[in-house]
């Protein structure tokens, strides 16, 4: 099942190594990335390789042919090469990220391992021990920084290899394509979907999970990476992106619709999270205007979290 939340103390926002450079084989690139501020993740596809990433906090939304899918905190996706896939909106949302790029041919011995990454469509994956994980790739980054030698490459290799059959030796039952929440959790999040605007009250709906407010809150938490308060931020700003890219209703409307109490605090709250105003989302995704994210790997500012009330 899911992990809980990773929360780590890096100093670094954004360290990978360069693909292909000095890297050592079956291996092209290996990072990690705070994502402070919504950035951008448009489309692309990664050839002759897979892509592994790891969400150690916040959450990733992924969209791949025509599935979309949210990995949390401490679950994994799988990325065939040459699939298309980006960002839901072309954007990253707040997250703490790992991630790599290999060659399973080339990485692992013949075997069910390797057959397994193989034969495996893209897809979200879940393991029992997510910080172990993280501490693989702190690894293989700090070895990755150092001089190219045969000790460097065999331990990269290694490193990564095993963490690759651990996974694969999991079972086929531990992929999925979906996401797999508790009924609890599930039910808050249908809730939060079906009264996009906030009416109800977010006490009225944790009654009514049949839990108390402290287990739920930590329930919910450990299974999205967000407070029940942050989750529904962000599903009123997702609303929000989508009528601001698919109609022409003005953004005082908007900010109606989607529960806010005024223009003013409702572009507050769009910006902190997404990192545009709501006029300059609406002009880049009908590309009138280029993009200009209010953050670029190496700032500091910006705040993980969604915060403050709506």
């Amino acid at each position: 099942m899911a992990g809980s939340p990773i929360t780590r103390n890096l100093p670094e926002r954004l360290c990978y190594t360069r693909p292909g450079d000095d890297m050592p084989p079956g291996i092209n690139l290996v990072g990690r990335f705070r994502c402070r501020g919504a950035t951008l993740l448009p489309r692309h596809a990664h050839e002759g390789v897979y892509e592994l990433c790891l969400v150690a906090h916040g959450m990733m939304r992924y969209r791949y042919e025509e599935h979309e899918v949210d990995i949390g905190a401490g679950e994994l996706h799988l990325c065939r090469p040459g699939v298309m896939h980006a960002g839901v909106n072309n954007l990253l949302d707040p997250c703490l990220l790992y991630w790599c790029e290999f060659n399973p041919e080339t990485l692992l011995p013949a075997g069910e391992s390797r057959d397994f990454y193989l034969r495996h469509p893209s897809g979200r994956m879940v393991c029992d021990a997510p910080d172990s994980l993280c501490d693989v790739f702190e690894a293989m980054l700090e070895a990755c920084g150092r001089p190219r030698s045969v000790e460097r490459d065999t331990e990269v290799q290694w490193r990564l290899g095993v963490m690759l059959m651990e996974l694969a030796h999991a079972g086929g039952n531990a992929v999925s394509c979906g996401r797999r929440f508790s009924r609890p959790v599930a039910n808050l999040i249908r809730a939060f979907r079906e009264d996009p605007a906030g009416r109800r009250q977010l006490s009225e709906l944790v009654a009514a999970s049949g839990l108390g407010a402290s287990a739920l809150h930590e329930r919910f938490r450990r299974e999205t990476g967000f407070s029940p308060h942050e989750y529904r931020v962000l599903q009123k700003i997702e609303r929000a992106r989508e009528l601001l890219s698919s109609t022409g209703a003005s953004i005082t409307e908007i900010a109606c619709t989607c529960g806010f109490s005024s223009s003013q605090y409702f572009a507050t709250v769009f910006g902190r999270i997404t990192g545009f105003t709501p006029g300059r989302w609406r002009h880049l995704h009908s590309g009138e205007a280029a993009p200009e994210p209010r953050e670029t790997p190496g700032t500091t500012s910006g705040r993980e979290k969604p915060g403050g009330g709506v």
